[in-house]
């Protein structure tokens, strides 16, 4: 049997690379289950998925996101009603949920989680606009909601401040059809609503910029691609990203896998790298920590609708593979039916993971060091670029690599 043999040494930086700007890597599935309609956000490096539909029931429920470990834990379940499609603000490190939509009530009521003490409590400023499929965020520290449906599409803005507990409303904005299903991101000192579908069922393309400084709205450059709804967004390090969605006529919809990045200072859109292209998704919920944004969950249009749990990590200022090396190595046999890796130091074999993914992010093998050798079969990959991508017991890559199959 012929065999390839490769000596690697260690690398430290993250691994599935993708051939566009930006690295999408899939990570371990929400332990919540399938989710959809449901909130999204980090706070102090650990994000945080709730609520939503999980195809059959409608949840109140909050899980924690360790990105060190790649793992959810489960936290104090909310005193809400099970809804869909809530406003999430993070104000003050506190996390504030409501104005969401079940099948009977539009809810009026937020309840905010301490994620440092795992509690929550209840928000004593009642929202006398309360909706559901609205776009939302937050800026210097007030948190902002608008469009949305209530009887019918909606275009109005409101401003919120935890600081008195009070409601303001602003300018409205200027979609006079209104929207529902926009979404919301905010960079700096302004914030943004972008797509949506308006009171003709058409999924719109634009972007409008809010400045809290003056009470104004300003058009900006739209997205130059699918009109859709139902896409989620981020502002991170001073650009808006927007991931996803559902496309075409709402009587034949059709979900969408790529990425786009916002610079508000030249007003222009960038294609990033999209998720692969059988990953399309909308209605997802999304958080970004450090440089990095998470998506979670949504659904499919298909025949049937396939409804999701996983979790795909979004490094947007990333290119690829930055190899870093150091003493350690690892020995990498390629033969012609197995892949077999060996590492010859003194890392710890405790929950010692090894991951293959392809090259276009999508997890392919995991398997787990119980040895100083793992054996990988091979039949079940199509010849291609992989990445192998190897994990101490604390969740910390310490082995990444391209290889041939």
């Amino acid at each position: 049997m012929k065999k390839i043999i490769f000596a690697i040494s260690i690398f430290c930086s993250m691994s599935v690379s993708i051939m566009a700007q930006g690295v999408w890597t899939q990570m371990n599935d929400f332990t919540g289950g399938i989710r959809y309609f449901g909130m999204g956000c980090s706070v102090n490096g650990k994000g945080y998925i709730g609520f939503g539909n999980d195809g059959t029931n409608i949840h109140n429920d909050i899980w924690e996101y360790n990105p060190s470990t790649d793992s959810w834990t489960q936290k104090a379940v909310s005193p809400a009603q099970p809804m869909i499609t809530p406003v999430c603000w993070v104000l003050n490190n506190l996390i504030y949920v409501g104005s969401g939509a079940n099948s009977s009530n539009i809810y009026d009521t937020f309840f905010i989680f301490n994620p440092s003490t795992n509690s929550w409590s209840t928000c004593n400023a009642p929202f006398s606009s309360a909706r559901y499929e609205s776009a939302f965020f937050t800026i210097n520290n007030k948190g902002y909601v608008g469009t949305g449906y209530n009887s019918s599409s909606l275009y109005d803005m409101w401003e919120f401040d935890p600081s008195n507990n009070t409601w303001t409303q602003m300018a409205d904005m200027p979609s006079p059809t209104g929207e529902r299903f926009a979404t919301g991101f905010s960079v700096g000192s302004k914030g943004y609503i972008a797509t949506g579908v308006d009171q003709t069922n058409t999924r719109l393309q634009t972007l409008y910029e809010f400045d809290p400084s003056n009470n104004s709205w300003a058009t900006k450059a739209s997205l130059p691609a699918a009109g859709r709804s139902g896409p989620s967004s981020i502002g991170l390090n001073n650009y808006g990203f927007i991931i996803g969605g559902a496309g075409g006529a709402t009587s034949s919809s059709f979900s969408i896998n790529d990425c786009w990045k916002f610079d508000p200072i030249n007003n222009t859109w960038t294609a990033m790298a999209s998720l692969p292209s059988n990953e399309a998704r909308n209605d997802h919920s999304s958080f970004s920590i450090g440089n990095d944004i998470y998506v979670v969950g949504g659904d499919r249009f298909g025949t049937p609708n396939v409804y999701l749990k996983d979790v795909w990590k979004f490094s947007p200022f990333s290119t690829g593979i930055n190899e870093s090396k150091n003493e350690n190595s690892f020995l990498v046999i390629n033969s012609k039916s197995e892949l077999i890796i060996q590492y010859q130091n003194n890392l710890s074999l405790q929950n010692l993971s090894c991951k293959i993914y392809s090259i276009d992010g999508k997890l392919m093998s995991n398997s787990y060091f119980i040895s100083n050798e793992i054996s990988i079969d091979k039949t079940n990959f199509s010849k291609g670029l992989y990445i192998i991508q190897i994990n101490d017991g604390k969740g910390f890559q310490v082995f990444t690599q391209k290889i041939a199959l």
